[in-house]
């Protein structure tokens, strides 16, 4: 098996001859304030009144994914896989307007950010 730190940037120091393309790259928000402009009023006076909690949002930290993905890998492009566990939820009126709800924050994060993997969602 090949390593790939090898071929991630040559000894010289000069950017690597290739572009990286990852194609398993988690996103996800920080809370549902994060989603609220991409929910229709009732779904916000929804999450407002039950104190809803985003499903299914990774543990795995913004720092590490920018230090990993930017800095080690030099990635330029992803795959956008989110970590919301939208279907998860019992609701599925309410599952299908969070995972709308992401798209349309991830879309918007990426537009506004434009830059190698959104600074890693405009940290």
């Amino acid at each position: 098996m090949t390593d790939a730190t090898a071929y991630a940037q040559p000894a010289n120091g000069s950017p690597a001859p290739f572009s990286v393309i990852d194609a398993d790259v988690h996103n996800y928000p920080n809370s549902i304030a994060d989603l609220r402009p991409f929910l229709s009023s009732r779904w916000q006076a929804y999450a407002d009144q039950s104190g809803l909690k985003l499903p299914g949002v990774s543990l795995y930290p913004k720092v590490f994914a920018a230090e990993q993905l930017l800095d080690r890998w030099a990635i330029e492009r992803a795959t956008l896989n989110p970590l919301v566990a939208a279907s998860a939820l019992h609701n599925h009126d309410l599952g299908n307007a969070i995972a709308l709800a992401v798209n349309e924050w991830t879309a918007s994060a990426m537009a506004r950010c434009r830059s190698t993997l959104a600074r890693v969602y405009c940290r």
